[in-house]
């Protein structure tokens, strides 16, 4: 995250209730870096609540999700803050993404339906993004109320996409921005 070409960001980490070092390493990775929030569930929630505790503290109107084992491609945030301000109507944008299957160490470029109507025709078929690769507004989120917390460890993600499907607007880039 750290290469991105877009420069002004907040990375918000959450410690989902963790036992062992792992809070203490972070913190001290992170130590002088501003652009970074680590915050600390007393006790593990689940990634929903996690989830919603991360983009409530933000402090941005976009908000962009990646997952501890993911990698952002330098580009990705750029990228998809001027797709979104250049279309203002669409509230959620993925994006394709390179799966690294490391039992094979081969990559693959993995694509989601692109356009709105193409989503929304199938949204009760599959999931429409790749969890990872969404930027959405943070009006979006609060609109829907954003995760349910009902659905700790998955769903979470399609259950949102779900609730905001009647008047929300989709879009997935097709060139992949992370390394999932």
């Amino acid at each position: 995250i750290r290469e991105q070409t877009f420069a002004d960001w907040e990375c918000i980490l959450v410690d989902d209730g963790s036992t062992d070092a792992v809070y203490k390493e972070i913190e001290a990775m992170l130590a002088g870096d501003q652009r970074f929030r680590l915050l600390r569930n007393p006790q593990n929630r689940g990634l929903a609540y996690s989830l919603n505790r991360g983009w409530r503290e933000a402090r941005a109107p976009l908000i962009a999700r990646i997952d501890a084992d993911d990698t952002c491609l330098p580009e990705r945030l750029q990228r998809q803050v001027e797709f979104l301000e250049a279309h203002p109507e669409i509230d959620v944008l993925g994006s394709a993404a390179v799966f690294f299957n490391p039992q094979t160490a081969s990559e693959t470029i993995i694509r989601a339906r692109e356009t709105h109507q193409e989503i929304a025709d199938n949204i009760f078929r599959k999931t429409p993004f790749f969890h990872p690769t969404v930027m959405m507004r943070k009006q979006f989120l609060e609109r829907t109320g954003g995760y349910d917390e009902r659905f700790r460890w998955g769903a979470q993600d399609f259950v949102l996409w779900a609730s905001g499907a009647g008047w929300g607007r989709y879009h997935n880039l097709q060139q992949p921005l992370i390394r999932y």
